[in-house]
């Protein structure tokens, strides 16, 4: 009954992050030690393709499509969409963030790494970029330092509760049992 909860309380975190753009799965290396990433199921539609953007020159617009081309499994666009509104305004932080979650849709961790330092740059506080980051690590099997981006994660948000069963969880893979309760 406990894991259920755990487990129900934890689908919903991924659910409610992965609707408001961000990426709170759990580290894939729990589950299995592949580089495939699973995606949580969003509870909402996709949006609808955009064929258009209304002001090419807007950082937002080629973000916002970035986002829909995403959802829609056009990961190569989406890329390219997220670059140009990098290219646009580098200091749009989420922009570095969702391009490094299509990377890790593709199993790309050390290029979404990469995105992700770089939103941490433009936003230190970033705490979901400090966690997806602990993510990467993760799944690339190097555990200390996804422990020290949970914990990094925890100090600017400690009500962030998914971040302590994955810090958890990295400590256990480094049998380091008594940190990981």
């Amino acid at each position: 009954m406990g894991a259920r909860l755990l487990l129900t309380a934890s689908f919903s975190v991924m659910v409610l992050a992965a609707a408001c753009g961000g990426d709170a799965s759990v580290p894939e290396a729990s589950i299995s030690r592949s580089n495939a990433v699973p995606t949580a199921a969003l509870a909402v539609e996709s949006t609808p393709k955009p064929e258009v953007i209304v002001d090419p020159n807007a950082a937002l617009a080629h973000f916002e499509a970035g986002v829909a081309l995403q959802e829609q499994g056009r990961l190569d666009q989406a890329i390219a969409a997220f670059d140009e509104a990098i290219r646009l305004n580098p200091q749009y932080g989420v922009s570095y963030v969702r391009r490094g979650g299509v990377y890790r849709q593709l199993g790309e961790n050390r290029r979404a790494i990469r995105d992700y330092d770089a939103a941490i740059r433009v936003d230190p506080r970033n705490s979901l970029a400090f966690y997806i980051r602990g993510n990467s690590y993760y799944a690339l099997t190097q555990f200390q330092q996804a422990i020290e981006d949970y914990s990094e994660t925890i100090r600017l948000d400690p009500q962030f509760v998914l971040v302590y069963l994955a810090r958890g969880l990295a400590h256990n893979e480094l049998d380091q049992h008594l940190q990981a309760i």
